[in-house]
């Protein structure tokens, strides 16, 4: 329920109002196994799949409480 969660939480948010649809579909699929809608494809919003990028990407490469990031080629960490 977060995707939909940050979106209402934002939405009253004039100047972010905008972003709300972006947040509310970060975690669907483009192969439509993704939540909260089940949306696929180009039917997921284009600022929603970069942020499913860009979230995928951190959860990688950031330290999280329960794992070490991954080493990125030529990068300092191993």
């Amino acid at each position: 329920m977060h995707p939909t969660l940050g979106a209402e939480l934002i939405s009253p948010i004039k100047k972010l109002a905008n972003v709300a649809p972006m947040i509310e579909n970060s975690h669907e699929r483009f192969d439509g196994l993704g939540y909260p809608h089940g949306k696929k494809g180009t039917d997921i919003p284009l600022g929603a799949r970069i942020i499913s990028v860009v979230d995928s990407y951190s959860a990688m490469h950031d330290t999280r409480p329960y794992k070490e990031p991954y080493s990125t080629p030529g990068s300092l960490k191993s």
